[in-house]
């Protein structure tokens, strides 16, 4: 658990090293938006991803996209 403290920085602290980002807003669109925008993101589904090890470095780009509008 998170002993009653902020989820978002709870799965920050958990996905350090990882290509997650974790946005936080209201409007998830357009947080998801200015992350892919950003950082571009890594397509698991792509021939070259499929045929790469999952430890490869991706230049920062987004595995998974975690979105917390901050509502409890």
């Amino acid at each position: 658990g998170y002993g009653g403290g902020d989820e978002a920085n709870m799965l920050q602290r958990h996905l350090v090293g990882t290509h997650a980002k974790i946005g936080i807003g209201a409007n998830r669109v357009a947080t998801a938006s200015s992350f892919l925008s950003r950082y571009g993101y890594v397509n698991k589904f792509s021939a070259p991803c499929r045929r790469q090890k999952d430890n490869i470095d991706h230049g920062g780009k987004i595995g998974a996209v975690i979105l917390d509008d901050g509502m409890q």
